[in-house]
């Protein structure tokens, strides 16, 4: 008996092996076919989709008053890193070692849309690019940096689907004006005081630019009197473009054809000349 058993013990991997190529064989003569779809980041930017067509969404957008007021606040930090997109603030005073157990004593808080967008500050105010998902506009709102109020609001059509959040940028503001980039490549520039329109261009549109997967995370950089902003499209690697007007003033060139990425442009200066990277 024991050596019948045993030889029973041996014998079980090469059934369950037969059984196994058995199930498969059955399987693929079955004729069974899954539809098996690869899902890419980016996969919903449909043409037409994107903002890519002949009317840009964010020229279609209304201004919408709130009943916040400007706050105190004179310091500022106008754009992505700050007044010298260096990380460094400027500002006088002394800097917390530590918050204790409780932590920072929290003044105000607002309820925004899922994404990873910063905040840019001047004279009181508070900008940030946001998005209504329920709603599917994109948003520039300015709010008070005493309390959040919001003092207004430009919000428009947008179609975005949930792709590691829907926001990346941070807005810069100069001269009066407050210029944002949303997740599809459509930049905006707004009165900063009143939220007016005042110009709007799409890079994948106008200039062959290509949205990176998981959306735009570039934030404008404004330069004296222009926009620098590099859409990576079909020729034109950076491109400046009027702050007041929009219009092109320069564009690079793009031999390697390169795409754009998440990285924002960054000035420079070099042997006494003015470089952006």
């Amino acid at each position: 008996m024991n050596c019948r058993f045993s030889r029973a013990v041996l014998w079980l991997p090469f059934l369950a092996l037969a059984a196994a190529v058995a199930l498969v064989v059955f399987w693929l003569r079955a004729g069974r076919e899954e539809s098996v779809a690869r899902r890419l980041p980016g996969a919903d930017q449909a043409v037409g989709a994107d903002g890519a067509g002949a009317v840009n969404p964010a020229s279609l957008g209304k201004v919408i008053t709130g009943g916040g007021r400007p706050g105190n606040e004179k310091g500022d930090w106008n754009q992505f890193r700050g007044p010298e997109r260096s990380g460094i603030s400027r500002k006088s005073g002394n800097l917390a070692r530590g918050w204790g157990a409780s932590g920072p004593r929290e003044l105000w808080a607002v309820d925004c849309g899922e994404g990873y967008a910063g905040v840019a500050a001047e004279d009181g105010r508070v900008y940030l690019m946001d998005y209504d998902a329920a709603q599917k506009r994109g948003a520039l709102r300015c709010l008070s940096s005493s309390d959040g109020a919001e003092i207004w609001r430009y919000s428009y059509p947008s179609a975005l689907k949930r792709n590691h959040g829907m926001t990346r940028t941070v807005p810069a503001i100069a001269q009066g004006l407050v210029v944002a980039m949303d997740s599809k490549c459509n930049v905006l520039c707004l009165d900063a005081q009143t939220g007016a329109w005042r110009w709007s261009v799409n890079l994948v549109h106008d200039y062959g630019a290509t949205i990176p997967p998981w959306y735009a995370g570039q934030c404008p950089l404004i330069d004296k009197t222009n926009v620098i902003l590099a859409p990576g499209g079909r020729d034109a690697l950076l491109v400046a473009l009027e702050l007041g007007a929009g219009k092109l003033v320069w564009k690079a060139p793009n031999p390697r054809g390169w795409k754009m990425t998440h990285s924002s442009v960054m000035p420079m200066e070099f042997a006494g000349r003015r470089f952006y990277v």
